[in-house]
């Protein structure tokens, strides 16, 4: 299924860096696939997600002085990852994480082949799964049954 028309989340920043982003990864669960040269229009050219769940692809893409203070506190390898291509899948908009965990295990189960597609396409360097309930909700130990299936599909987890 190709994506020409995909209505993208407006990632203006209101003074927050990308990974504090509460439009990305605020009260919400997401998968993030990242890799330097991953190329996540290629991926969404062959994809069967609908498009409702993708929130957001293309390069970070962070202010030159901020990629500049960023690496110089993180190892070299890591710091790498400031300039790599991202694609964001939202699992559940929930803010409740026992929602989330039961509307991730239905995600998964669901595109199992789809994520593991993802998961190994050329140049992906990491897929994650971040679960984060609101402030004051409570947070919970993520079920035996996501872990089995998040580590089946060639997710990690990011807190």
């Amino acid at each position: 299924m190709r994506h020409t028309n995909l209505k993208l989340l407006d990632l203006t920043m209101d003074g927050n860096d990308f990974f504090n982003n509460p439009k990305l990864f605020g009260p919400k669960c997401v998968i993030n696939a990242l890799g330097v040269e991953f190329d996540p229009e290629a991926f969404l050219s062959q994809t069967s997600f609908d498009p409702e769940v993708i929130l957001w692809f293309g390069k970070m893409g962070m202010p030159e002085q901020v990629k500049i203070d960023v690496a110089e506190k993180v190892e070299a390898e890591a710091a790498k990852l400031i300039d790599a291509r991202y694609l964001v899948l939202l699992v559940s908009d929930s803010v409740v994480h026992s929602t989330q965990h039961e509307q991730a295990i239905r995600f998964l189960r669901h595109h199992r082949k789809e994520i593991i597609r993802l998961a190994e396409f050329p140049n992906v360097e990491q897929v994650n799964l971040r679960c984060m309930p609101a402030e004051g909700e409570p947070i919970e130990q993520h079920p035996e049954e996501l872990l089995n299936l998040a580590y089946e599909c060639g997710l990690t987890f990011l807190m």
